[in-house]
């Protein structure tokens, strides 16, 4: 696989997307891709290509670029609900609707490419999606956009 700097970012409107005049109040399974208003790619998480500001979800997937193997925590702040996966393995868990609520996990991750998927969806009031990890060093920072990386085949 030959991958590329940036994340892929699969935009819903969460009325059209998901039925019902409620939207959502809760985050699917898994996103049909294929249902996306928007695809994009971007170089780091964010709600900015959102078209309103209630009853939208997003899908952000690719590569998660670890610099040194051990273990990681992940914070996932989110109003409404989120959820972060890596390797197919669900490390924060933050469904529902709520306001700005943190959640955390710890996985244990080698040197190198994993893959990974944060979902995310707003239904009503304010908007939020931050995200953070806590690496070998012990430091809390923000995802980086050096960090993100996305297989360009994916979008076809």
């Amino acid at each position: 696989k030959k991958l590329k700097p940036g994340l892929l970012c699969y935009y819903f409107d969460g009325v059209t997307a998901f039925g019902g005049k409620e939207g959502l109040t809760n985050l699917p399974v898994k996103f049909n891709t294929a249902e996306a208003r928007k695809k994009l790619v971007l170089k780091k998480i964010s709600l900015s290509p959102r078209e309103s500001e209630d009853d939208f979800a997003f899908e952000f997937s690719g590569y998660i670029k670890i610099q040194e193997s051990g273990e990681y925590n992940f914070f996932v702040n989110s109003d409404d609900g989120s959820r972060l996966t890596i390797h197919d393995k669900i490390i924060v868990d933050n469904d529902g609707q709520h306001e700005a609520v943190e959640k955390s996990g710890k996985v244990f991750l080698k040197a190198g490419y994993h893959p990974f998927t944060l979902d995310y969806f707003e239904s009503k009031g304010d908007q939020l999606l931050e995200v953070e990890f806590v690496g070998t060093d012990g430091n809390r920072n923000a995802l980086s956009k050096k960090m993100f990386f996305y297989d360009p085949s994916d979008l076809e």
